[in-house]
């Protein structure tokens, strides 16, 4: 029973990372749509993914550790709840402010889901056979 129950929640967990991973990545490719949607001219968009890059940076140094000092599993929720609430400003941005707060969330959820690959590396099926 322990052993369905721990392969159960490694498949969430993978899932989860799965999920998170993409939608972390997806907006890159996007960004010519957003151009053309909103108007942009191609410094802002450069100036949007430099600010990305610059976050995914900051977000290295200030959290990085979170996970450590609170722990795995509240640390898991936030970085979940982040990425849903970027992809929802993503989707629903008519402009670029909404447009930054969304790609700010999704930094914060790119941290955060890193717990998630430690997770997975826990609870790996293929660890209890080494």
């Amino acid at each position: 029973m322990k052993d369905r129950a721990h392969a159960t929640g490694f498949g969430w967990v993978a899932f989860a990372f799965l999920v998170t991973m993409a939608g972390t990545t997806l907006p890159t490719p996007l960004y010519p749509l957003c151009q053309n949607e909103f108007g942009l001219s191609g410094l802002t968009v450069t100036v949007i993914f430099a600010t990305y890059a610059a976050g995914v940076i900051a977000a290295l140094i200030l959290f990085g550790a979170v996970s450590d000092r609170v722990g795995r599993k509240r640390t898991l929720v936030p970085g979940l709840v982040a990425a849903a609430l970027s992809a929802v400003c993503c989707v629903l941005a008519n402009g670029l402010p909404l447009l930054l707060l969304g790609m700010g969330l999704l930094v914060l959820a790119l941290q955060l889901r890193s717990v998630l690959l430690l997770i997975v590396c826990a609870w790996s099926p293929a660890l209890d056979r080494a």
